[in-house]
């Protein structure tokens, strides 16, 4: 009977774990929505760009950053969250932005700590 209640406490202790981590891996923020939306064409330069994540985000450890058509960073204001959720992030853009393709690379750490990535463009065309 001892052996047959240690392998059913192990089967039990092995399924919580399997439960726990999987939600963990679920807990991971993903984007949801991005202004500019991905692949988008705009036809005036906006103020900011926002992207919305389906989990809390770290702002002190997560980055958005905005490369232009000439294929430099651009020198933006200061990413911020664009909700009290701590789901969404915007970071203002420069008064003045050329035509063109621009590409947007954000890195963020989730609220579990895990880090996670993407990147997309969108192109403005007055």
């Amino acid at each position: 009977m001892s052996k047959t209640l240690s392998r059913l406490t192990a089967a039990m202790l092995a399924t919580s774990l399997l439960a726990g981590v999987h939600g963990l891996a679920q807990a991971h923020s993903h984007a949801i929505a991005q202004t500019p939306a991905p692949d988008s064409t705009i036809t005036s330069a906006p103020a900011e760009l926002s992207i919305e994540f389906d989990g809390r985000v770290e702002l002190p450890f997560s980055r958005i950053t905005v490369t232009g058509p000439d294929g430099q960073a651009l020198e933006t204001g200061k990413l911020a969250y664009a909700s009290e959720d701590r789901k969404s992030l915007s970071l203002p853009l420069p008064a003045t932005l050329a035509p063109g393709r621009y590409q947007v690379e954000w890195n963020i750490t989730s609220a579990d700590s895990h880090k996670v990535s993407g990147q997309y463009g969108f192109t403005l065309q007055p």
